[in-house]
Protein backbone atom coordinates (compact mmCIF):
# COMPACT_ATOMS: atom_id res chain seq x y z
CA UNK A 1 0.00 0.00 0.00
CA UNK A 2 1.38 3.51 -1.18
CA UNK A 3 2.55 5.69 1.50
CA UNK A 4 1.08 8.74 0.26
CA UNK A 5 -1.98 9.85 -1.55
CA UNK A 6 -1.39 9.85 -5.22
CA UNK A 7 -0.20 13.20 -6.52
CA UNK A 8 0.45 14.94 -10.01
CA UNK A 9 3.97 14.15 -9.68
CA UNK A 10 3.31 10.38 -9.62
CA UNK A 11 1.97 11.13 -12.77
CA UNK A 12 4.54 13.08 -14.95
CA UNK A 13 6.67 10.31 -16.71
CA UNK A 14 3.48 8.50 -18.09
CA UNK A 15 2.05 11.73 -19.74
CA UNK A 16 5.30 12.74 -21.18
CA UNK A 17 4.91 9.43 -22.62
CA UNK A 18 1.46 9.81 -23.35
CA UNK A 19 1.89 13.78 -25.35
CA UNK A 20 4.60 12.00 -27.41
CA UNK A 21 2.01 9.30 -28.71
CA UNK A 22 4.54 6.76 -26.77
CA UNK A 23 1.16 4.80 -25.88
CA UNK A 24 2.89 1.17 -24.41
CA UNK A 25 5.56 3.50 -22.79
CA UNK A 26 2.82 5.74 -21.00
CA UNK A 27 0.81 2.50 -20.12
CA UNK A 28 4.21 0.69 -18.52
CA UNK A 29 4.95 4.30 -16.49
CA UNK A 30 1.33 4.29 -14.90
CA UNK A 31 1.27 0.74 -14.02
CA UNK A 32 3.96 1.18 -11.97
CA UNK A 33 2.32 3.98 -10.10
CA UNK A 34 -0.81 2.25 -10.02
CA UNK A 35 0.79 -1.14 -8.05
CA UNK A 36 -0.36 -1.11 -4.97
CA UNK A 37 -2.81 1.59 -5.40
CA UNK A 38 -6.93 0.34 -4.30
CA UNK A 39 -9.82 1.94 -3.88
CA UNK A 40 -10.67 5.53 -6.14
CA UNK A 41 -6.92 6.03 -7.08
CA UNK A 42 -6.63 2.23 -8.19
CA UNK A 43 -9.66 3.10 -10.80
CA UNK A 44 -8.18 6.01 -11.62
CA UNK A 45 -5.03 5.07 -12.34
CA UNK A 46 -6.73 1.50 -14.60
CA UNK A 47 -8.75 4.11 -16.49
CA UNK A 48 -5.52 6.28 -17.77
CA UNK A 49 -3.52 2.99 -17.97
CA UNK A 50 -6.70 1.80 -20.32
CA UNK A 51 -6.68 4.97 -22.24
CA UNK A 52 -3.07 4.61 -23.30
CA UNK A 53 -3.55 0.62 -24.18
CA UNK A 54 -6.52 1.91 -26.38
CA UNK A 55 -4.80 4.03 -28.26
CA UNK A 56 -2.05 1.58 -28.56
CA UNK A 57 -4.30 -0.94 -30.10
CA UNK A 58 -5.34 1.74 -32.26
CA UNK A 59 -2.09 2.31 -33.23
CA UNK A 60 -1.65 -1.19 -34.25
CA UNK A 61 -4.73 -1.40 -35.86
CA UNK A 62 -6.54 -3.58 -33.42
CA UNK A 63 -9.70 -1.62 -33.54
CA UNK A 64 -11.85 -4.09 -32.03
CA UNK A 65 -9.09 -4.20 -29.18
CA UNK A 66 -9.40 -0.13 -29.08
CA UNK A 67 -13.21 -0.22 -28.62
CA UNK A 68 -13.18 -2.85 -25.53
CA UNK A 69 -10.45 -1.25 -24.11
CA UNK A 70 -11.55 2.63 -24.81
CA UNK A 71 -15.22 1.50 -23.36
CA UNK A 72 -13.19 0.37 -20.05
CA UNK A 73 -11.53 3.03 -19.56
CA UNK A 74 -14.53 5.69 -20.03
CA UNK A 75 -16.49 3.62 -17.43
CA UNK A 76 -13.21 3.75 -14.83
CA UNK A 77 -12.78 7.98 -15.62
CA UNK A 78 -16.45 8.54 -15.51
CA UNK A 79 -16.87 8.91 -11.88
CA UNK A 80 -13.97 11.43 -11.45
CA UNK A 81 -14.85 15.15 -11.57
CA UNK A 82 -11.77 17.40 -13.32
CA UNK A 83 -9.45 18.08 -12.52
CA UNK A 84 -8.30 14.93 -10.77
CA UNK A 85 -4.37 14.69 -9.09
CA UNK A 86 -3.95 17.23 -11.93
CA UNK A 87 -5.49 15.82 -14.92
CA UNK A 88 -7.56 17.77 -16.59
CA UNK A 89 -10.09 14.70 -17.66
CA UNK A 90 -12.89 17.29 -19.29
CA UNK A 91 -9.52 18.19 -21.58
CA UNK A 92 -9.17 14.00 -21.99
CA UNK A 93 -12.88 12.91 -22.16
CA UNK A 94 -13.30 15.59 -25.34
CA UNK A 95 -10.56 14.28 -26.95
CA UNK A 96 -11.50 10.64 -26.55
CA UNK A 97 -15.47 10.32 -26.64
CA UNK A 98 -15.26 11.37 -30.22
CA UNK A 99 -12.57 8.64 -31.09
CA UNK A 100 -14.97 5.89 -29.03
CA UNK A 101 -17.71 6.91 -31.02
CA UNK A 102 -16.03 6.33 -34.43
CA UNK A 103 -14.78 3.09 -33.01
CA UNK A 104 -18.34 2.07 -32.13
CA UNK A 105 -19.74 2.94 -35.61
CA UNK A 106 -16.53 0.89 -36.75
CA UNK A 107 -15.19 3.20 -38.39
CA UNK A 108 -10.84 3.38 -38.12
CA UNK A 109 -10.11 6.96 -36.27
CA UNK A 110 -6.40 6.16 -36.35
CA UNK A 111 -6.20 9.28 -39.13
CA UNK A 112 -7.76 11.31 -37.05
CA UNK A 113 -5.30 10.05 -33.93
CA UNK A 114 -2.27 10.76 -35.58
CA UNK A 115 -2.92 13.87 -37.41
CA UNK A 116 -3.80 15.17 -33.43
CA UNK A 117 -2.44 13.11 -30.71
CA UNK A 118 -4.62 13.51 -27.88
CA UNK A 119 -2.54 15.19 -25.04
CA UNK A 120 -2.91 14.63 -21.46
CA UNK A 121 -3.11 18.17 -19.46
CA UNK A 122 -1.22 17.70 -16.28
CA UNK A 123 -0.89 20.11 -13.38
CA UNK A 124 1.76 19.89 -11.19
CA UNK A 125 0.42 22.69 -8.80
Amino acid sequence: MPESPLLPADLTAGTEHFNRGEYFEAHEAWEKTWYGREGEEGRFLKGLIQVAVSLYHLESGNLRGALKVLGTARNYLKEFSSPCSGVDLDHLRRQIDPLFRELEAGNDPYPQVEASPPKLVLKLD
